[in-house]
This record gives C-alpha cells, sequence and structure tokens, in this order.
C-alpha cells in the first residue's frame, strides 16, 4: 500500500513539473463562449513582484490614485500619484525609489495677487490696509429748524417735497504699490489624481485639490541626481470652466498630451466631456459628451404634467474616470458609473451611442473604437446574463492601457481583474482577482494600471497601498505574439501561434475564433488570383471548420459565402456547357419530330390520292 502512495505522489510530482499551466495562482484566466458561459483558459499572466513604498525604499503609500509609466532617455520610470501623502513618487527601472516632488513655487507679482487673490494680499501686506488712530472733532452745534404748522385734515402742504435718497460716495480704487514687484510662494500639493510624463522626462500634475495642473521640467545634475523643477508659467489653474457653470469648481483628476501640444483633462464631477487645452493652459472645448436618453415614462411624465419637471429626476451624462491615449494620439476612456440594463443593450447591440464603458475618440471627440467580437466589451459577461441575486455587481471600469498592437487592458475594481482585448474587441485574457494573497487586490482597491515594456503589467491597489507587478506566461506570451503577427500581416506566423496554443488549450473558442478569422483572411488573398484560387478556397473550408468549433455563426457564415461563391464560380461553366448542349439536343430533336411529322402527313397525302385513282 505505502508502495502505491509513493507511485502516485511521485507521478504527481511529475505532472506538476512538465505540464506549464499547472500554477498555484490565486486567480484564474477564463473567456466567454459564444453563448456567454465562462470557459476556463490557461492562465495567461501570474504575479512576479508586489510593491510597496517600504520595498521601492520610501515611506508606505497612502490611497495611491494614479500610475504611469515613461521611458526616458531609453530607461523605464514609473510615476504614481500617491494622494494620501500630497506627492508624486518616482521609481526606477528596478521599482527603487529616485525622488519625489511634493510641491512647486510660483512666481506673481503685487498687482497679479491682488487682482486675484485679495484676502491674500491683505494677509501679505497687513502694514499696507493699518493706519494711525486720529482725533475726531466735536461736531459742530447746527440750530434747530423753525416748526412749520401742520395742514389741516384735507389740506395739501404746498412746502411738501419728496426728501431725494442720498447718493453714495464712489469708493476710490486701490492702488497699489509697487505693483510689478515680484513675490515667491510654495504650494504643498493637495491630494493629486494623476499624473502623465513626456518622453523628455517633462511632467504634468493634477494638483486636484489646488484646482491647478502643473507642469515641471526634469533636470539631471552633475552627478547624476534627477529632480523636478515647475515651469514659471507651468500652472494651469481652472481654464474658464466655470462660464459654463459659475457654481462649478474646477478639480482636475487626469490629464493626458497628444503629439501637438493639446492637453487632454477629466475634472470631478464635470459632465461635460474632456476638456481640451492649448499647451498653455487654455481652455478650447469640450470633446465626447456622453449623450444622455431620457426614459419612456420620464418624456410622459414631462408631457402630461409639466409642473413636475422640477421635482423629477434630471437625465445627467455619466462622466468619465480615466483616458489614456496611444501611439497614433487616440484617446481612450472608461465609464465607470454606467446602468445594468444600458451595459446589456451595449453588449448585444454593440452600439456606439450609449452604454459603452470603453471609448476610442478621435480628435473630433468620436467614438471609433472596434467591436466586432460576438460580445461588446464589457467586462464579465455573467453579471449581465445571470440573475441580478446571483451576481450583483456587473464590471465597474477604472483604467486602461493600451499596448503597441492597439490590445488594451482594463481594470474592473469590483472584480480586481484585468479584461485584455485585443483590437477588433475580441476578448483575449483575464488575470487578478480579489484575496488578500500576492497578486490579488482589496474590494474596489485596483484602480489604476500601467504596461511596462508593452507586455508587463502594472496594476495599482488604492486600499492596500501597492501595486503587482504581472509577467506573461508561456501561454501569455504565444497569444501575444499571435496578435503581434497578425497586425504584422504575417498571417501564416499568427496562425502558427494560435495553433500552438491549442496544444495549451484545446477547446478553447478564442483560438479556434482566431484561426478561423486568419483562415478567412488567407483565404480571400488567394481568391484574388486565378493560379491560387483553388488553395484559397481551401482555406474557406478550413475557416467554416474552425468557426463551427467556435460557436461564431456570423463568421461562419461570412466564409460559408465566399465557399459558395467559388463553387457556383466553379461548377459554373459545366452548368452553362451542359444547358448549351442540352437546348441544342432540344433543338435538333424538335426539328427531327417536325421533319417526321412532315414526312408522314407528305406520304399520307401521296397515298389518299392514289386510293382516289
Amino acid at each position: 500500500m505505502k508502495k502505491k502512495i509513493t507511485l502516485f505522489l511521485t507521478a504527481l510530482l511529475l505532472i506538476t513539473l512538465l505540464c506549464p499551466g499547472v500554477s498555484a495562482s490565486p486567480y484564474y484566466n477564463y473567456s466567454f463562449t459564444y453563448f456567454g458561459n465562462e470557459a476556463a483558459e490557461p492562465q495567461a499572466y501570474n504575479v512576479s513582484q508586489t510593491i510597496t513604498g517600504i520595498s521601492a525604499g520610501t515611506t508606505h503609500f497612502k490611497t495611491p490614485s494614479d500610475i504611469h509609466v515613461t521611458k526616458v532617455n531609453g530607461v523605464n520610470r514609473v510615476y504614481i500619484s500617491d494622494t494620501g501623502n500630497n506627492r508624486i513618487v518616482v521609481l526606477d527601472e528596478n521599482f527603487k525609489f529616485v525622488t519625489e516632488v511634493t510641491g512647486y513655487h510660483t512666481i506673481h507679482t503685487k498687482q497679479e495677487i491682488y487682482d486675484n487673490w485679495p484676502e491674500m494680499y491683505r494677509e501679505m501686506f497687513p502694514e499696507e490696509f493699518s493706519s494711525e488712530p486720529t482725533e475726531t472733532p466735536e461736531p459742530t452745534p447746527t440750530p434747530e429748524p423753525t416748526p412749520t404748522p401742520e395742514p389741516e385734515l384735507g389740506e395739501e402742504d404746498p412746502d411738501a417735497t419728496e426728501a431725494p435718497e442720498p447718493t453714495p460716495e464712489p469708493t476710490p480704487a486701490y492702488i497699489v504699490p509697487n505693483p510689478d514687484e515680484e513675490y515667491s510662494s510654495f504650494y504643498t500639493l493637495k491630494q493629486p489624481e494623476g499624473v502623465f510624463v513626456e518622453e523628455n522626462g517633462n511632467m504634468y500634475v493634477c494638483d486636484t485639490q489646488n484646482g491647478a495642473i502643473v507642469y515641471f521640467e526634469y533636470k539631471v545634475d552633475a552627478d547624476g541626481n534627477e529632480s523636478y523643477e515647475n515651469f514659471r508659467d507651468g500652472i494651469y489653474d481652472d481654464p474658464r470652466v466655470s462660464m459654463v457653470d459659475k457654481d462649478y469648481v474646477y478639480r482636475p483628476s487626469k490629464v493626458i498630451k497628444d503629439n501637438s501640444g493639446r492637453l487632454y483633462v477629466l475634472a470631478n464631477n464635470n459632465t461635460n466631456g474632456i476638456l481640451q487645452m492649448t499647451d498653455k493652459g487654455e481652455f478650447v472645448t469640450y470633446i465626447g459628451a456622453n449623450k444622455t436618453t431620457a426614459t419612456a415614462i420620464q418624456i410622459l411624465t414631462r408631457t402630461l404634467f409639466p409642473w413636475l419637471t422640477s421635482q423629477t429626476t434630471a437625465v445627467i451624462p455619466t462622466e468619465y474616470n480615466n483616458i489614456t491615449i496611444d501611439a497614433e494620439g487616440f484617446i481612450y476612456a472608461t465609464i465607470g458609473t454606467v446602468s445594468r440594463s444600458d451595459l446589456y443593450s451595449h453588449m448585444t447591440s454593440k452600439g456606439a451611442e450609449k452604454g459603452a464603458p470603453i471609448r476610442r475618440l478621435n480628435a473630433m471627440g468620436t467614438d471609433i473604437l472596434r467591436r466586432l467580437g460576438a460580445k461588446a466589451p464589457v467586462g464579465d459577461i455573467l453579471a449581465l446574463t445571470s440573475y441580478s441575486y446571483l451576481m450583483p455587481d456587473t464590471s465597474k471600469f477604472m483604467d486602461i492601457a493600451v499596448d503597441s498592437n492597439n490590445s488594451y487592458a482594463v481594470i474592473d475594481t469590483n472584480r480586481g481583474r484585468a479584461f485584455t482585448y485585443d483590437y477588433d474587441g475580441n476578448l483575449l485574457y483575464v488575470f487578478g482577482g480579489i484575496g488578500k494573497v500576492e497578486g490579488t487586490f482589496a474590494e474596489q482597491g485596483a484602480v489604476s494600471i500601467a504596461i511596462v515594456d508593452d507586455e508587463d503589467y502594472l496594476i495599482l491597489d488604492s486600499k492596500q497601498n501597492l501595486i503587482n507587478y504581472y509577467k506573461p506566461t508561456s501561454q501569455g506570451r504565444v497569444i501575444r505574439e499571435a496578435v503581434t503577427a497578425k497586425n504584422a500581416r504575417d498571417y501564416d506566423l499568427a496562425t502558427e501561434k494560435w495553433e500552438e496554443y491549442l496544444m495549451f488549450s484545446s477547446n478553447s473558442e478564442v483560438a479556434y475564433n482566431n484561426i478561423g478569422k486568419l483562415y478567412l483572411k488567407k483565404g480571400r488573398e488567394l481568391y484574388l488570383k486565378k493560379e491560387t484560387r483553388d488553395e484559397g478556397a481551401r482555406y474557406f473550408d478550413k475557416a467554416m471548420k474552425a468557426f463551427k468549433l467556435a460557436q461564431e455563426r456570423s463568421n461562419y457564415s461570412e466564409a460559408y459565402v465566399e465557399y459558395r461563391r467559388y463553387n457556383t464560380e466553379k461548377s459554373l461553366p459545366y452548368v452553362l456547357t451542359g444547358a448549351i448542349i442540352l437546348i441544342v439536343a432540344g433543338i435538333v430533336v424538335t426539328n427531327i419530330r417536325k421533319y417526321k411529322r412532315a414526312k408522314a402527313a407528305r406520304l399520307a397525302e401521296l397515298a389518299g390520292r392514289r386510293h382516289k385513282k
């Protein structure tokens, strides 16, 4: 008995060591079938390292809210908005502390301070408003007025006139002494929520509670020490958004910059869309505003009972909660507050007008995100197809990261998971989860994601005050290589990589769907040339088989149409030849019959004449 147990444990150990897909990960990868059911997939990403403030060589992080990665002079730098500590932390490529930014200097003239911050001016220069007390002279007695007799009842007083209203004396304008004199003051960052860094190292920081965006210049001294110094004109406060709503308090939370130098800003409690600004912080316009649609009940109530309009719930557009920009200058934005009904409608219709939690905006603010998968990218599909009491929370996206293949990963803070989609909106893999072990997140903790070296991911947990660093497994790397090959139009290599992935997951609908699409593309390319038309048809047939295994009906129909066209075109000459032969044969037979009938009629006529004679 002991020998059998020993042999069993030895075999189990060998299987564990030899199978690359076996891991002790606290989360799992999955995809969704055509019918919306969950299907297990090999693990695509595993956590490689957990980064805290202490492990990085600084103090503990406190409710960090944003993370950004940029190559500066060819070397990765990681920037963290450590919101609770009122600072921006900079880490090197090994996730070790480099420097931190805690505030910035401002330089203003006395006249600017007086015009914009009069109370501050009084605190800075109280001596200008102090005056020596002087003796107040005694008032000169004035003679009492002679009483006049009151008019009798019903009689008008001829001397009575209305007393003129006293005109207020004009307040003299205060003249600021030495108005051009400059003063410098230091502002401490107050709960910064966003950071964006250019390739030259210069940095934009959303100083949220101070209501400003600050532009810092990257500097390196002779000893190699890095630091950041704000530009004199690089403090952008309220960009006149108060013109729309005078009661609105400007609180910028996220900022990005495109290749043309334009800034795009998200501000808290702003439902007008994304603020577009010049590189000088001047307001230009709003783009990408979310459209609203009133329900039938709201329309009926406002039509029949207009006096109740002020008491009904207003239809307010949802606001974006995060933005990023890809290499082509397109803006990716996420929306976290989408209702279950709008999400379900968007998932099935794949329309961009309403309910889309992910958007790809061009310069005009038009959503051009491709949604060519079986379902639109909405995160967890089961949350929308299951009963609400079984899975009450839909996916809530908080941030998005885009790689060079235009594949994008979005963070679902309700599940602590990253859903990764390709350029066409097909789900590739999922990683992460809720928990307290390495590689998982606190509930509502995962708030920001950044991509490293176009392959790895850093995900920020604002509740546990840490960063999880994920690297792809062998299976995940095969998927990435397949997507890269497809974008490079190397369809043979892409097909080879997806077929390699089937060795890890033989029933993967994701793999079969992608293989079918590659077969279809290859078949269409071959079909254009007459000499390779037969080979193209064989790819159509293979695509149909792959789509059938993937339960992809719409794509199967496309492949079937192409294959049917080939069969029709190939058999058409034979059909036409046969038809011509049949027609000619019919004509010949008809003429023969006519000739025989005519001959028989003549013979009968001759026989009749002979009989009469």
